[in-house]
């Protein structure tokens, strides 16, 4: 979501800073944009932070011009584009800690580090001439289940994610957090007896720290709780073990309730377990399509905005972006001398 529109000009090196359907850093004779969600036509080099949707426009993918991504994020990217000649072509991959030249006489250079986010999300750095501009894309600052924490890099010029950029999203320590959910999760499968859950978020991104999280928890082992994954789930998870750390145990099932004596409504009391579903699927008129007859009470969703939003189901705020005060923390320890957010 785009919040504001900044514009910094430096005539002596003619650059031009601005947010427009994407972050453009225009360096006067070389255009680079960052996640760009529409085509723009004089784009030079466009880099991509990571996969989520609201971060690229499919019609960019398909441009002759050079694409900077992680390995991770072209698999992803590349999933969602169904027509094999529509596949990402002109691309490089850089990885973190990596620094690549571009211009006539190589003096731009682009270096990626680790944001925290989700797999295969980066941030950059950009330098041209003495100036340090750093596109933290969407970025954690927090150790999590199944991630590292995003590093703070110092720059001249900051262009920092806002989702959260309000005082009334400070979250609660994580911990307290997934205490919370172990709470709700043996409530429901152990005092109420229940034989399913189905919880939902990101597909990229929490899904994964929910996967790990469930599977190294003590309630697993001594209920016999069984993960299934829908199947937007299941490939990112993959993609995650193959380049993270293992998330561990997980089904690849795509409709719970399409064999009523495997899992939903019908489904033996001996067997417990959790379907990890995409965040699309939460809300009350897709609940009512993909889950009739299910008890509403058996739904969690794992989203920042259930701090402050009702939702139709059981809530948790775990979410992969950081909060107000990291938000804050990451400008104060920048030390950027102009900071933009989008």
């Amino acid at each position: 979501m785009e919040k504001s529109i900044n514009i910094f000009r430096d005539i002596m090196f003619r650059m031009n800073i601005y947010i427009e359907k994407g972050t453009h850093v225009d360096l006067g004779n070389y255009n680079i944009v960052i996640d760009p969600t529409k085509k723009h036509n004089d784009a030079d080099l466009t880099l991509f932070s990571h996969g989520h949707s609201d971060h690229y426009a499919i019609s960019m993918l398909k441009t002759r011009n050079l694409k900077i991504l992680s390995e991770e994020t072209l698999q992803i990217l590349n999933n969602r584009i169904k027509k094999a000649s529509n596949k990402i072509r002109n691309y490089k991959i850089i990885e973190e800690n990596q620094t690549l030249e571009f211009g006539d006489d190589k003096e731009i250079k682009i270096t990626a580090f680790n944001a925290g986010h989700c797999v295969g999300s980066l941030q950059f750095l950009i330098q041209l001439n003495g100036r340090k501009i750093v596109y933290t894309g969407d970025f954690c600052l927090e150790n999590r289940m199944g991630y590292r924490r995003g590093k703070i890099i110092e720059g001249t010029d900051l262009i920092i994610d806002s989702t959260y950029f309000d005082k009334k999203y400070q979250f609660p320590p994580r911990n307290e957090t997934y205490t919370e959910i172990f709470k709700w999760i043996k409530s429901r499968l152990v005092d109420k007896n229940q034989s399913n859950l189905i919880i939902f978020g990101r597909r990229l991104g929490t899904c994964q720290e929910l996967t790990s999280l469930l599977n190294f928890c003590s309630l697993k082992d001594q209920y016999n709780i069984k993960i299934y994954t829908h199947p937007l789930v299941y490939f990112v998870n993959n993609i995650h073990s193959d380049y993270y750390e293992n998330l561990g145990d997980y089904e690849y099932l795509k409709n719970p309730i399409a064999n009523r004596t495997e899992f939903g409504t019908g489904t033996s009391k001996s067997e417990k377990s959790i379907y990890i579903a995409p965040f699309f699927l939460s809300f009350k008129k897709q609940i009512e399509k993909k889950f009739p007859e299910h008890n509403l009470e058996n739904f969690g969703v794992i989203t920042g905005w259930t701090l402050n939003k009702r939702f139709y189901i059981k809530g948790f705020p775990l979410t992969s972006h950081g909060d107000y005060n990291q938000i804050m923390y990451y400008k104060s320890k920048s030390r950027a001398k102009e900071v933009y957010f989008f």
